[in-house]
């Protein structure tokens, strides 16, 4: 959830997209005052240092809570591949995930989403 009141600047306003929730979505391509975004994301180790992951979420932007309708809401889903980098104690996942949103996205980052 994020929000803001009064006038923000365009740079301070609800966005969706980007390689953390709405993955799918170009970031900033919806924009307002209110922003609610839900996702689930399941991690399991598949060999070694590999790893498998499926999300999936919902979100949507409305300039205020009232304004909010579930059959706005903009599904996003999809997969990835997680290398650890790094001892077992102190790591850091490299990820390549594919979304599927409005578009096809493909990111890579070292880091989760969330």
């Amino acid at each position: 959830f994020y929000a803001t009141d009064g006038d923000p600047p365009f740079w301070r306003l609800a966005e969706m997209g980007g390689r953390s929730h709405s993955r799918g979505y170009d970031r900033g391509r919806y924009r307002d005052h209110v922003l609610i975004a839900f996702q689930a994301e399941h991690r399991f180790d598949v060999w070694r240092r590999f790893g498998l992951v499926g999300f999936a979420g919902l979100a949507d932007v409305a300039p205020r809570i009232e304004a909010m309708k579930f059959e706005h809401m903009r599904p996003t889903i999809g997969g990835g591949l997680r290398f650890r980098v790094g001892s077992l104690e102190k790591h850091v996942n490299a990820r390549l995930d594919v979304a599927f949103g409005e578009d096809f996205r493909l990111y890579f980052k070292l880091g989760e989403a969330f």
